[in-house]
């Protein structure tokens, strides 16, 4: 007999619940039948690259400075916001988006942000963007909201723009960069009408924001797994202190010490042992060590085990001891990148970076023993933090070749590098600059392509329209230019090419406020006021003798005969020939010759 095998196939059926997309707007039309403005989109747009900087618009509707750069759109083109005081406009202007959801549960809200942050952190205190949303007409309920990184105070400028995660005004969460990132949030409740109003408040220069692919979700779940982020700092940032707080970020996770907690926080810094934290306030380490440093944040559970799988965060950075000691001499042999953050140079201000470049200048006919730096324009100054030379004069020697002036246009010339001390209320007070003018026209040679060719110097604490020496030096030719500050009577004193420690000042001024040095700052001022220059073996002491002592024969002697001379002057010691320069009592050239016995 056979036997039948009769084989039963179960089919199981399993119904779930996905996330949708019910709406969705890319600013790709006008606009008409998708979003109302408080106000009628405007931008001072002027057709030139860097005109159009005011302006609350789509990109769609107008056109804006073609400077401005964010990353990772969904189409072609976005709503955006800058400096929104074009056209007379008051802030806040707001942008409102209404959708029908009748029949949809479970609602969710995404959209695109981004950031133009190029020359970093611009938003101010009162800087914000808000997305808010109300149900059929009531109450307005925050939905995604954007701060500036404030400070204890409120009173900051220039923070990094970030998420605020608790809504109380203060950047505290994801930062917000140049690269479009993608919001998300819950919406609450059902009904028939949608109504999501977008407020943007970003007044003065440089605040923007912009916002893309604005979607209504049904079915929206959110993801509820712990997570550990550090806000702030960056990673691989460089401090000029040994104290700095860590700001961190838990999501779905009770920080505690109660029974009712999930757990609690373990971290350690580089390898010490794990340090416990029962909170969510910032991480304050004190007493970091020069040099790299490396910190990792966990979440553990009570009984101080990692979750699984394990939430950690970790950054790196870097602490410098600020203060540069007394006397100090830089060659600038780092590497070809941002003066600022290498060796004790630190940065001021946002812009263009002065920059360590390839190669070095040459003063007598020696050259540098490193590289040099190069700046021109506006943009990023970088400073030292000297140690204070108390109740004397403070020296600054430095070789200076400037290679074009031509964009030096303001009446009064600018300023390029000074002495700073520290202001009663924090920051630096400027006490005596270094001036460059390029020589009137009338008055200067010029160069083939009817360029002026010389320019002149000042050393002063004006902060307009100083006195100049009438020099006349030339574009392209490398001088020894110094400079010192009496902290006591305020006197600056300025020489070119000086011979020697007993040589005259060509410039004498006062400063009537007389301060303690406490930086040296080398300045990048604004297009129209700083040329285009390069700098090589600088020096700070408390002698002319030291900041002139810039050109070493290892262990040499050389005689230099006779003193005065009329005609021939002997040099003794040498063993091979090197490049004399004469000049007179005003710094200027007569005379450049090679010798290695006696100079005619």
């Amino acid at each position: 007999m056979k036997k039948l095998y009769l084989l039963l196939i179960l089919i199981l059926s399993f119904s779930g619940y996905s996330q949708t997309v019910v709406h969705s707007y890319s600013f790709e039309d006008d606009g008409s039948n998708n979003y109302t403005t408080s106000v009628a989109e405007f931008t001072d747009f002027d057709g030139t690259q860097y005109g159009g900087q005011d302006y609350f618009t789509s990109t769609h509707n107008n056109s804006i400075c073609s400077c401005y750069s964010v990353n990772g759109q969904h189409g072609t083109h976005y709503f955006t916001a800058q400096d929104m005081d074009g056209d007379g406009v008051a802030v806040p202007q707001t942008l409102t988006m209404t959708f029908d959801i009748a029949g949809i549960s479970n609602l969710g809200f995404k959209v695109l942000v981004a950031e133009d942050v190029y020359g970093g952190a611009k938003w101010d205190n009162s800087d914000y963007f808000h997305i808010d949303y109300s149900i059929d007409g009531g109450d307005q309920t925050p939905l995604i909201w954007i701060e500036s990184q404030d400070d204890a105070n409120g009173t900051a400028f220039n923070n990094v723009t970030r998420v605020d995660s608790n809504f109380d005004g203060i950047g505290d969460g994801q930062e917000i960069t140049d690269d479009f990132v993608d919001l998300e949030s819950a919406i609450s409740g059902t009904g028939s009408t949608l109504t999501v109003t977008f407020t943007f408040s970003l007044d003065s220069g440089g605040e923007d924001i912009a916002i893309d692919n604005v979607r209504i979700l049904e079915g929206y779940i959110a993801d509820t797994s712990p997570t550990l982020s550090i806000s702030s700092p960056d990673d691989n940032s460089t401090f000029y202190t040994n104290s700095i707080d860590i700001n961190i970020i838990v999501e779905n996770f009770s920080v505690g010490n109660t029974a009712s907690d999930d757990g609690h926080i373990h971290y350690v810094l580089n390898s010490d042992s794990a340090v416990m934290k029962y909170d969510t306030n910032p991480i304050s380490l004190t007493n970091l060590p020069e040099g790299n440093n490396t910190l990792t944040v966990s979440l553990v559970d009570s009984n101080h085990n990692p979750l699984d799988p394990a939430v950690s965060s970790t950054i790196s950075f870097s602490v410098i001891d600020p203060l540069t000691a007394m006397p100090y001499e830089d060659s600038f042999n780092y590497s070809e990148a941002s003066l600022s953050g290498q060796g004790k140079w630190q940065s001021l201000y946002s812009g263009d970076d002065i920059m360590v470049v390839e190669g070095n200048l040459s003063y007598n006919g020696v050259a540098s023993a490193g590289k040099k730096i190069s700046y021109s324009g506006s943009g990023k100054e970088s400073f030292l933090q000297i140690d204070p030379i108390q109740n004397s004069s403070t020296y600054v020697s430095f070789w200076l070749n400037v290679n074009d002036i031509s964009a030096v246009t303001d009446s009064d010339g600018g300023y390029f590098a000074l002495f700073g001390s520290d202001k009663s209320s924090g920051g630096i007070d400027y006490e005596s600059r270094i001036w460059l003018n390029p020589v009137p026209a009338a008055a200067s040679a010029k160069s083939a392509a009817n360029l002026p060719s010389q320019y002149n110097l000042s050393f002063s604490s004006d902060s307009s329209n100083p006195d100049y020496i009438q020099t006349g030096l030339n574009v392209g030719e490398t001088y020894l230019v110094v400079m010192s500050y009496n902290s006591t009577s305020g006197e600056i004193l300025g020489w070119i090419n000086p011979s020697n420690d007993s040589a005259t000042a060509l410039m004498t001024s006062t400063d009537s406020s007389p301060k303690t040095i406490s930086y040296f700052i080398l300045r990048q001022d604004s297009t129209s006021e700083t040329a285009s220059l390069e700098i090589d073996e600088l020096k700070i002491g408390s002698t002319l003798d030291f900041v002139l002592d810039v050109i070493e024969f290892d262990d040499l002697e050389i005689v230099i005969y006779p003193n005065p001379v009329q005609t021939k002057l002997n040099f003794s010691g040498l063993t091979s020939p090197v490049q004399a320069t004469v000049f007179d009592m005003l710094g200027k050239r007569q005379l450049q010759s090679e010798v290695i016995n006696s100079l005619d």
